[in-house]
């Protein structure tokens, strides 16, 4: 934000934040109320235009001195002395700095407008000469020789790289425009670690597609060696068709000048360039996506359309969602259609499971690391925060993140900025968050294993996804969907659903949701000959209530096709514990021994189902 500072007269000390027009004098009802004999009722104006700011003299008696120079209208620069009356005010322009992505170099953005910029038109077709055309065919070639496999951070040094030895740049970037015209550097090359851009010709190119050549010094240069000459810089937009998504900015060292020939061709290259870097950015999108399952919110009850209905509704902001509910209730897929219906649905959606990367990692996956940052670091990577840049990052299991890491993701949370494990400078992402848990996170709080404020910031909004138990009626709807695709995928036939096994299935407690539902439907279609699902086939879990020594819902396996599912009182067993002897022996048998998949079908952990085969002296 602009200022002017009152360094004397009446208002001395104060500082007034510039908008978009600020006017000035004696009047009551002017921004700037100066009390003085020696100012007019309305005395100037400061006007912003573009980058910058105009102020105008209204044809005031004493009019306005700038700098030691009276003036009737002057450009602003950062540090220009501003002289009404008694009072003198000083023009503050912050500079905006920025790191480029994929390089760590600082970039700045000037606010001051270069006197000697020249705007030139997009280009109308032609060729221009170019010398050589052999040598410059042989150049082209090498730009857009891109290697299948390069990582993106490659690939744009690559194109930079070869660009800067075309035109005899010492120095250059490519810039991508973010949301809301956000100007974003994602790679650079200069001969110290930082370089300066100026902010208006940004605007320029970017907004209105145009090129410009501008000149700048950097910070101090000018004042320190008054004899040096600018850089020259070349800066032409990108286009995809009509649309302008980034910028090319070409830097020649100091003394060294642009052609108008050079900026010609540089705007004809820029249409060819603009596919390679379009297309490699859109690779990187892809490979950082997870497959889309083909999967989809289904269901007809009163539940589940609440669900649909306030996932459209939130969809369309950028507000913070919190997913809360069972394991298998479909909380990855409330958040892809968040995604999916969103402004961001063109960017990534990436997504981090945080319950299931070790301690020691899950700061590096999040936020990337620099090389050298710790043994094994031999090249910068890129965390999923960074890669979600203008999509959505999707926290998995957030409940389960040890506090360590907590105090970060709330800074990140609330700034949208973040440091590499190793690094120093601060990068920006513009990401929309959306966490899941099936913990109760208010308890976690209480019991100090979750940060109070990062809950805060968290549940800006939040929605419950049921379990399947509470919307039964559902159950036919996502076996009819997602059966013709498991067959097909499995390569087994469909033919329908037994009544019998449509029974039990709507009779099942279903302690794993949907997502055991899925895999009792796979199983079935495997077991099944014909593709006629029967009750055997599914080999679901018979529910029995939870007693206090079960983690989980323990039960029977059904019984194989027989008139007990129409009577099911002549099958239960007699006490819970043979429930339980019964449901651990068969699930072991389902599972051919392996404990591990006998515990997932029960429901249970793996140590529970351990315990209980040493209580119950099961043999494997």
């Amino acid at each position: 934000m602009s200022t002017l500072l009152a360094t004397s007269g009446p208002q001395v000390g104060r500082r007034f934040t510039m908008g978009e027009t600020v006017r000035i004098g004696r009047a009551p009802d002017n921004e700037i109320c100066l009390p003085d004999s020696h100012v007019s009722r309305y005395h100037a104006q400061f006007e912003r235009r573009g980058g910058t700011y105009i102020v105008a003299d209204f044809g005031s008696k004493n009019g306005i001195v700038v700098n030691g120079e009276q003036k009737t209208e002057h450009r602003l620069k950062r540090g220009d002395k501003i002289q009404v009356g008694k009072t003198t005010l000083v023009y503050d322009a912050p500079q905006e700095l920025k790191t480029a992505r994929f390089t760590n170099t600082l970039v700045y953005f000037d606010p001051e407008l270069d006197d000697t910029m020249r705007v030139f038109d997009r280009p109308s077709g032609g060729d221009p000469s170019t010398g050589d055309a052999t040598a410059l065919i042989i150049k082209l070639a090498q730009v857009f020789e891109l290697p299948s496999a390069a990582e993106l951070p490659d690939v744009l040094q690559n194109i930079l790289n070869h660009l800067l030895d075309l035109f005899g740049a010492t120095a250059g970037s490519i810039l991508l425009r973010g949301r809301d015209d956000e100007v974003v550097p994602l790679t650079a090359r200069t001969e110290g670690e930082e370089m300066h851009l100026n902010r208006e010709a940004m605007r320029i190119v970017m907004s209105e597609g145009q090129a410009v050549l501008t000149a700048s010094f950097f910070a101090g240069e000018e004042e320190e060696k008054p004899e040096r000459m600018p850089r020259k810089a070349m800066i032409v937009p990108l286009f995809e068709k009509e649309h302008i998504f980034g910028a090319i900015h070409l830097e020649r060292p100091e003394g060294s000048d642009y052609s108008l020939k050079d900026i010609s061709f540089m705007q004809a290259l820029s249409r060819l360039v603009s596919g390679s870097i379009r297309q490699a950015i859109r690779i990187d999108q892809l490979g950082q996506q997870r497959e889309a399952s083909g999967a989809k919110m289904l269901g007809n009850s009163v539940l589940m359309k609440a669900v649909v209905a306030q996932t459209n509704r939130v969809a369309m902001t950028d507000s913070t969602v919190l997913i809360q509910g069972e394991t298998g209730t479909g909380k990855e897929l409330v958040a892809r259609a968040l995604h999916e219906e969103s402004l961001r649905a063109s960017g990534p959606f990436i997504a981090i499971n945080c319950a299931a990367i070790p301690d020691g990692l899950i700061e590096s996956e999040l936020f990337g690391y620099e090389r050298g940052a710790f043994t094994g670091a031999d090249s910068m990577k890129r965390g999923k925060a960074e890669m979600a840049d203008s999509g959505t990052l999707f926290l998995d299991e957030i409940g389960e993140m040890k506090p360590e890491i907590q105090p970060k993701l709330l800074r990140f949370l609330e700034e949208r900025i973040f440091y590499r494990v190793g690094g120093v400078r601060p990068i920006e992402t513009d990401v929309r968050i959306i966490a899941a848990t099936n913990r109760n996170l208010e308890v976690e709080v209480e019991e100090e294993r979750f940060r109070k404020d990062l809950l805060y910031r968290l549940n800006v909004v939040t929605i419950l996804t049921p379990p399947l138990s509470s919307c039964r009626e559902d159950i036919r709807t996502i076996v009819d969907h997602a059966a013709p695709e498991l067959s097909a995928r499995l390569g087994k036939p469909f033919l329908g659903v037994d009544d019998r096994a449509w029974i039990a299935l709507e009779n099942y407690s279903w302690p794993g949701n949907v997502r055991e539902l899925l895999q009792s439907l796979e199983r079935a279609l495997i077991l099944s000959d014909d593709g006629n699902l029967l009750p055997e086939h599914f080999q679901i879990l018979a529910g029995y209530e939870e007693d206090e020594n079960t983690t989980g819902t323990m039960a029977v396996l059904s019984e194989t096709v027989d008139e007990s599912v129409g009577d099911p009182r002549e099958s239960q067993p007699r006490t819970l514990a043979d429930a339980e002897k019964r449901a651990i022996m068969r699930a072991l048998a389902f599972s051919r021994g392996n404990k591990n998949q006998a515990a997932e079908v029960l429901g249970i952990h793996r140590n529970t189902l351990r315990k209980k085969i040493e209580t119950y002296e099961i043999e494997n």
